[in-house]
């Protein structure tokens, strides 16, 4: 019997694989020497491989050097960090799996509903999107919910996450969300048609 072949693509990038986890091994070694005691603790205490990474990254220790070399890295580590926080906010965020059990609907109904700009969804690569979960209560999608992402039109999805997410003095400070919750629809549409727009004091 003949062993299954990986794709030639596969075998073509298993050298700069080991190139990329090479020196991320060497970058991880660095940081470990610049970090404390307590940071050490606190990084190896988080979930995922991922989120060790992005805590040892919060340190300023850790850019030691890298900045000369690229003075935007620390911002885009934040910037990593804050859609983290984004994500986690409000019950966190779900697969599709778990949305279409949640809205009682098939995977494909959910991605129809992406597609159609309907639900709220955030890329994760590789044609993955994550759902933030808020958006589902009680068997249904929050009231409102398509007409905001409608009057959000060309936002990406990470702004419109933001939107949803952060108070605003049109909605008496409350989040889009917290006043969708309180059937304030039309209000939440309001500040969607004018969210980003310049020169709002």
């Amino acid at each position: 019997m003949s062993k299954t072949r990986k794709p030639a693509s596969s075998r073509a990038l298993a050298p700069l694989r080991a190139a990329f986890v090479a020196r991320a091994t060497q970058a991880a070694e660095s940081w470990s020497r610049s970090l404390s005691g307590r940071d050490l603790a606190l990084a190896v205490a988080e979930p995922r491989n991922e989120l060790v990474v992005l805590r040892a990254l919060q340190r300023a220790e850790a850019w030691a050097g890298v900045l000369d070399h690229n003075p935007l890295a620390a911002a885009k580590a934040r910037g990593i960090e804050k859609q983290r926080d984004l994500l986690a906010a409000e019950g966190g965020a779900v697969g599709v799996d778990e949305l279409a059990s949640a809205l009682r609907i098939s995977r494909q109904a959910v991605d129809k509903r992406r597609r159609a700009g309907k639900l709220l969804a955030l890329p994760r690569g590789g044609h993955r999107w994550v759902f933030p979960a808020w958006q589902v209560a009680r068997g249904r999608t929050v009231p409102g919910l398509e007409e905001v992402l409608s009057a959000l039109g060309g936002h990406d999805p990470w702004s419109a996450l933001i939107f949803f997410l952060t108070p605003d003095r049109l909605l008496n400070n409350r989040s889009p969300l917290q006043a969708l919750r309180a059937g304030d629809r039309a209000a939440v549409v309001r500040a969607a048609e004018r969210y980003g727009e310049q020169g709002l004091e």
